[in-house]
């Protein structure tokens, strides 16, 4: 059985930075489908999509905090996380 996992993080070059190696070798040692969800600029986003981990969804999260733009992307998150049940979520 493919185990679903979802790792959230505000911005992408975290996951370039912070989890270098780890989600390869998650992705090469299990039985694992991997989503990345986060925000970032088209850059960050490039090199993250490059190392081929899994699906890679933007959600324009910011670092700065907004009323509207967090109202708003907590919304689309609700919303993909529902309509895409995961057996573990990292945040």
């Amino acid at each position: 059985m493919t185990l679903k996992i979802c790792f959230l993080m505000t911005d992408a070059v975290s996951f370039n930075v912070l989890y270098r190696d780890q989600l390869e070798y998650i992705r090469d040692h299990a039985d694992v489908e991997i989503t990345l969800i986060c925000g970032g600029d088209k850059q960050q986003l490039d090199i993250l999509r490059e190392r081929k981990i899994g699906k890679v969804i933007n959600l324009n999260f910011q670092r700065k905090p907004s009323l509207f733009k967090d109202a708003q992307s907590l919304a689309l998150l609700t919303r993909y996380m529902l309509s895409n049940r995961f057996d573990v979520v990292v945040f």
